[in-house]
């Protein structure tokens, strides 16, 4: 099912690589490399900002490239990114414990109990 497509304007090149709705991109390793997955980490489409681009992504990887079926996009994110990811998601979990305490308080209270 794989299609390809350029754009002549921008010189763009993107490789869409099955069908899917595209919830988050990721960034490559290399410059203007980019990896589209969906919600559950199924790989989309690469898409290249220029053919240069491409040709220095391929020329990493030693001339030949397999994309995944399937990524953690996690592992995608900058250190920092990371750090603030899990940050997050720390702050959420204490803010539903809070949340659940203060619930749990407010009905012991008007039950009396």
């Amino acid at each position: 099912m794989m299609r390809m497509s350029h754009d002549r304007e921008s010189g763009a090149l993107y490789f869409r690589l099955r069908e899917g709705e595209v919830s988050e991109t990721l960034e490559l390793q290399a410059p203007g490399a980019y990896m589209d997955v969906d919600q559950d980490g199924n790989v989309v489409g690469l898409e290249f900002l220029s053919l240069e681009e491409f040709l220095f992504y391929i020329d990493s990887a030693k001339g030949e490239v397999a994309p995944p079926d399937q990524v953690e996009p996690e592992a995608y994110l900058e250190p920092t990114d990371r750090q603030a990811a899990i940050a997050r998601d720390l702050f959420k979990e204490w803010m539903d414990y809070y949340w659940r305490s203060y619930l749990e308080q407010n009905r012991t209270m008007r039950h009396g109990e």
